[in-house]
């Protein structure tokens, strides 16, 4: 029962990881982020994927404190180095071998990503990010995660295009 469940949630998952990265704004990206994040902590638990699981609820944390990047303690560097240094922890915590090591560099991959402001930047950090996630997937048997981050590439893919058919335009426009 609970991998029907868990397939559930991580579908859910996906959907909103479809959308991601083809929102315009900083804002709605990492708000679209954190759903899926919050989606998936509870697929990878279930599957009984740890190091996914502890990765994806700091991502949950990470997120939320992201969308207000303007404060002073998300703008300060040692805001993501606490992040990527929390990463590596719950891999340290969950170990099952160098398979956990795909979900908690992806993820630091990722807290650079997001703490980006260039919604341009973050697409472009976060395609190693959802690479290492998606071999994680292919490794613990997460047709999900396969599906959901070859997607999100795809989406990442679409909002570059559009990013640079943008520029294109606005140069044209300027000449």
């Amino acid at each position: 029962m609970f991998p029907l469940i868990a397939q559930i949630f991580g579908w859910t998952a996906t959907l909103c990881s479809v959308i991601t990265y083809v929102l315009r704004s900083r804002k709605a990206i990492l708000g679209a982020k954190v759903s899926a994040d919050l989606l998936s902590v509870i697929h990878y638990f279930l599957l009984g994927a740890f190091t996914g699981g502890l990765v994806c609820s700091i991502n949950v944390v990470r997120g939320i404190l992201y969308y207000n990047r303007d404060s002073k303690i998300t703008s300060h560097i040692l805001c993501p180095i606490t992040f990527i240094a929390l990463n590596l922890i719950s891999c340290a915590f969950s170990w099952l071998g160098w398979i956990s090591l795909l979900p908690a560099i992806g993820s630091s991959i990722g807290v650079i990503g997001m703490w980006m402001k260039n919604p341009v930047r973050i697409r472009l950090v976060m395609v190693p990010a959802i690479t290492l996630w998606l071999i994680y997937g292919v490794l613990i048997g997460s047709v999900q995660t396969v599906v959901s981050n070859i997607f999100t590439l795809v989406s990442i893919g679409v909002g570059l295009t559009r990013d640079v058919l943008e520029w294109k335009q606005k140069n044209r426009s300027a000449a």
